[in-house]
């Protein structure tokens, strides 16, 4: 069977050709769905509006506003340029257990656990972003 779209990070397969293909559509939807939160809006070309930017979230107080409004974000983008996703629960989550979540973002890093189903499949999945940090 064909795969789908190249897989990112690219990287050399011998089974697909020069580049890995994501091999179904869970796989592909969760490469698509990663891609909408961490691309900052402008940073697509030809599509300033696309994207959540999670690294822009990076230096802001950590409040319940914020969070809304980062699932927010998320939940529009998602319904119009992955509408077969529904999202059922976002957390930001320390990267380190022993580090409670405010240390966490004062150290400027972030991690995401955004739980979602694919509505016509009835498919569950999680995509946990690890450590979204400004990219130094």
């Amino acid at each position: 069977m064909p795969g789908f779209t190249p897989k990112i990070p690219l990287i050399p397969s011998s089974k697909d050709g020069f580049y890995a293909l994501t091999q179904n559509l869970k796989e592909n939807t969760k490469q698509s769905l990663k891609m909408i939160v961490l691309t900052s809006p402008g940073e697509r070309v030809m599509n300033p509006l696309f994207g959540v930017g999670a690294r822009n979230y990076l230096f802001e107080n950590f409040t319940q506003g914020l969070y809304r409004t980062f699932k927010a974000k998320l939940n529009e983008q998602v319904s119009l340029y992955l509408p077969i996703v529904n999202i059922v629960d976002v957390n930001f989550v320390a990267p380190n257990k022993n580090v409670i979540l405010n240390a966490a973002m004062e150290a400027h890093i972030l991690s995401i656990e955004i739980n979602y189903t694919i509505t016509n499949l009835n498919i569950h999945d999680t995509l946990f972003i690890e450590d979204i940090t400004i990219g130094l």
